[in-house]
């Protein structure tokens, strides 16, 4: 912790993914105790978002910047390839049918089939089709959502270029964030404020 604070001080270049590996380090944790306390999962995951944010402002990261966004901030810029966006989506749809499983049997068992968020690609592929099919046992749908991941995944298989710990996140976030998209059958465009 000193070190990062030594090398934000002197703006001395960050590594993203050292960074994010401890980020996920925390989440994970909080993954854990998800159903007694999500409050504090949105909370780390939100903080690691403002802090990835302000580094890459700033320019703190080695190599070419993370995240590309002007004055506004709109998911689609932000999440600048196929596979951020099919695990942000996929985040934001697994959530929404962890809150149908949870209305109907007041558990959430889709929760032990997500690997701890030990994501990657070939796992990404594995649960999407599981969670369509629990969607469509609870008669839901998400045309929307589910044409999204599917097209992001499709590009993703060409260069699935995301370490797990960046996977995991993006899906993270979209499962932190899944609210923004209460009203997606209506508007594609979606901006956090």
């Amino acid at each position: 912790y000193l070190d990062l604070v030594v090398d934000v001080l002197s703006q001395k270049k960050l590594d993203y993914n050292f960074l994010l590996s401890h980020f996920m380090k925390e989440i994970k944790s909080n993954w854990k105790n998800i159903q007694t306390n999500e409050y504090v999962l949105k909370i780390n995951v939100l903080k690691a978002l403002m802090l990835i944010i302000l580094f890459s402002e700033i320019k703190l990261f080695k190599g070419e910047n993370i995240m590309n966004f002007e004055n506004n901030f709109e998911i689609d810029e932000f999440l600048d390839s196929p596979l951020k966006k099919a695990s942000f989506y996929m985040g934001v749809l697994t959530k929404r049918l962890m809150n149908i499983q949870f209305k109907n049997l007041n558990s959430t068992p889709f929760y032990n089939k997500l690997y701890g968020l030990n994501l990657d690609y070939k796992k990404l592929k594995k649960i999407y089709p599981q969670i369509i099919n629990k969607l469509r046992e609870y008669d839901a749908a998400y045309p929307n959502l589910e044409e999204k991941i599917s097209i992001n995944l499709a590009i993703a298989e060409e260069s699935p270029e995301l370490k797990k710990d960046e996977i995991s996140y993006y899906f993270t976030l979209g499962f932190t964030l899944y609210n923004l998209f209460k009203n997606e059958d209506k508007t594609n465009n979606k901006k956090v404020n």
